[in-house]
């Protein structure tokens, strides 16, 4: 005990180098703390939703409805995967690549970093993993069921981007996201913008490389929620990033 309270004590302090076996143990700590917080909340959604009895915050200008962007998005549909190999070791991957959550640790009989080898190409800090296929160019288009969840994170990020430690995940290390936190739905720009949109059961993810824009669409909906305008670096591909800390619900790519 007493060495593990020292391990968190030291997250307060500057920071240091960890060996593996201490950041595995803080990481692990983390993740289950916040999937215990996250499985106490699941019964609370509404009390904590801006969206109470059914009814939806006003949205403001960001979020009239768009209908006439189906057609649009419908041409744009991409075919996205997960790739395993640069995911963090405590998440799971479905055998067809298609969904992720927080994998189940069984103290003493499965530790999914057994083996792991740190690279750059995979997140070792933040509970992420990107797409298969990243794109250079073009309109790319793709839809993520989030239903029950209250916790995720959703969007893109130039291959160039760090992705070990805990670095903050925004436009300033590439990575363009919207995040739903304790059911509260925000825009990961450098200063956090919080959205008054009800999180949605299903997400649409249009990036748009000649437009410059990364745009997010409640579909069930067909609310527009939010966009980035980034000056992309064509010389980078941009990949499809997801997140999540759940261990009792998945998020599922459904195009």
């Amino acid at each position: 005990m007493a060495r593990e309270k020292n391990l968190q004590d030291t997250t307060l302090k500057e920071p240091v180098d960890f060996t593996l076996d201490e950041s595995k143990l803080i990481l692990r700590g983390i993740a289950q703390e916040l999937d215990r917080i996250l499985q106490m909340l699941h019964g609370q959604t509404a009390a904590l939703s801006p969206c109470s009895n059914g009814q939806e915050e006003n949205r403001g200008e960001a979020c009239t409805p768009k209908p006439e962007e189906d057609k649009r998005l419908k041409k744009a549909i991409a075919e996205v995967r997960l790739d395993p190999s640069t995911a963090n070791p405590y998440l799971k991957i479905s055998p067809d690549g298609r969904a992720v959550k927080m994998d189940q640790i069984v103290e003493g009989a499965y530790d999914p970093w057994e083996g792991f080898r740190r690279t750059r190409h995979r997140y070792d800090g933040w509970w992420c993993v990107l797409g298969r296929e990243g794109f250079a160019s073009g309109k790319h288009y793709w839809e993520m069921d989030v239903r029950g969840k209250m916790e995720w994170r959703v969007g893109v990020v130039r291959e160039s981007a760090p992705r070990n430690g805990f670095k903050s995940l925004n436009p300033k290390t590439y990575h363009w996201t919207l995040k739903l936190q304790f059911g509260r739905l925000m825009a990961m720009t450098v200063e956090v913008t919080k959205l008054a949109s009800c999180a949605p059961s299903v997400l649409g993810v249009f990036l748009d490389m000649e437009e410059g824009n990364v745009s997010f669409y409640d579909v069930r909906n067909t609310f527009y929620i939010y966009s980035f305008n980034v000056s992309f670096n064509l010389d980078e591909k941009i990949f499809p990033v997801f997140g999540t800390v759940e261990t009792r619900r998945e998020m599922r790519i459904l195009n």
